[in-house]
């Protein structure tokens, strides 16, 4: 995906810089908007003076962020409404891989990328920040956090060529984008000794604001695999457990992932994918994935009954929905009509003793008409769809 600016667009601060993705504001149009920067290293550097590799290729990082990256591009809403403005895709990769449109994770370029997007981000106080980070890394309990560049691959002190996570995050709070979305993809090294978490060559300083401009507060969504001294996130050559999780191997597959699924409906019935459903079923899909995964293995979503919203999928999911009617024997059929809150025509069938149903996220009113001996009896609740129901056709009272 080539960057695409928007026709008739004032001249725009990106000029010159590689970008997988653009669309700057057309003039009279918000500044606001969603600006991602996605980092995927499969390349890791070896000692030029012989001696094992210290930390192996990982085929699928750059793979997945590429993957990321085009997703944030082409499927990821905001449900407040701002559109995507930037994505900036950077890789490391290996002798017979090519990543179109992405630009080499060299430290330096990384540096200069992490700075560039926290410009954007700071910009206006309506915007999304989304760091995505796949490679080697580093996360603990106790919040410490790196991600490996290439060349920590080959030096005896690999922080010195690490992204300081917990900083960069703490740096973002400050920033006036009033959410921060991180997904670190990182598997952590066996054996490492974890030094202080302050420590790391590359992080971000903190935007200069004055006081006033500061938001009253900022939503910070993290997204990990486990949380531990090691983490696990399955690297294969095409996807991790944890991207495959969250968006899937391809278009397709992600309108059955997370950030298109894990979601609820917010106040005004919008259905989006929140951090407190994917801390719910972050665990359940990797585990799906791979059944190997052991007990007491959890993912990190942070914080995990936050209501953020993160994406707004169009169109929305759809459900399983079964409505079952516990009839007395001979009794004709339970007449039911269910009309969606935002138009459509209503649906109408009849229920022997359960009716399943397919139905996109979102609120519904339900009529059921049931024959009596006094003639119809009729009765009517709503229906809230953002995950798999089961009820009681009369009254829409959950059931077993």
């Amino acid at each position: 995906m080539s960057p695409v600016p928007i026709p008739g667009a004032r001249p725009c601060p990106h000029s010159g810089r590689t970008l997988l993705y653009h669309a700057c504001p057309a003039p009279g149009e918000s500044a606001a908007g969603v600006h991602a920067l996605v980092i995927g290293i499969s390349r890791y550097d070896r000692r030029r003076r012989g001696g094992a590799q210290v930390m192996a290729n990982l085929p699928g990082a750059a793979t997945v962020a590429a993957r990321f990256a085009r997703f944030v591009a082409g499927e990821l809403r905001d449900p407040t409404g701002v559109p995507v403005r930037t994505v900036r895709l950077l890789t490391s990769l290996m002798p017979d891989q090519t990543v179109p449109d992405s630009d080499e994770a060299s430290l330096e370029r990384v540096q200069y990328a992490l700075d560039d997007w926290t410009e954007d981000c700071n910009r206006h106080p309506d915007n999304v920040a989304v760091l995505y980070i796949a490679g080697h890394g580093v996360a603990t309990a106790r919040d410490a956090r790196w991600a490996f560049l290439s060349p920590a691959g080959a030096t005896e002190s690999p922080y010195t060529f690490a992204l300081n996570l917990t900083a960069i995050k703490e740096s973002l709070a400050f920033c006036r984008a009033r959410s921060n979305v991180f997904v670190w993809d990182v598997c952590a090294l066996r054996g490492e000794q974890i030094p202080v978490y302050r420590t790391g060559n590359v992080g971000l300083t903190a935007p200069d604001l004055d006081e006033r401009d500061r938001p009253g507060a900022v939503d910070q969504v993290t997204i990990m695999a486990r949380m531990g001294t090691r983490t696990y996130s399955g690297y294969g050559r095409e996807h991790t457990i944890l991207s495959r999780a969250l968006i899937g191997l391809d278009a397709g597959e992600a309108r059955n992932r997370l950030l298109h699924t894990a979601g609820e409906l917010l106040p005004g019935g919008m259905f989006a994918v929140t951090a407190r459903r994917l801390g719910e079923l972050l665990l359940p899909a990797m585990r799906r994935l791979n059944p190997a995964l052991a007990d007491g293995e959890e993912p990190v979503v942070d914080p995990r009954d936050s209501a953020a919203g993160i994406n707004r999928p169009e169109p929305p999911p759809e459900f399983p929905v079964e409505l079952r009617w516990d009839h007395e024997p001979g009794e004709a059929p339970l007449g039911v009509t269910i009309t969606g809150t935002s138009g459509g025509a209503p649906i109408e069938q009849t229920i022997g003793s359960s009716l399943s149903l397919g139905l996109p996220a979102g609120r519904y009113r339900v009529t059921s008409v049931r024959r009596t001996g006094d003639g119809l009896e009729r009765s009517s609740y709503d229906l809230h769809v953002d995950r798999e129901r089961r009820i009681n056709a009369l009254d829409g009272a959950d059931v077993p």
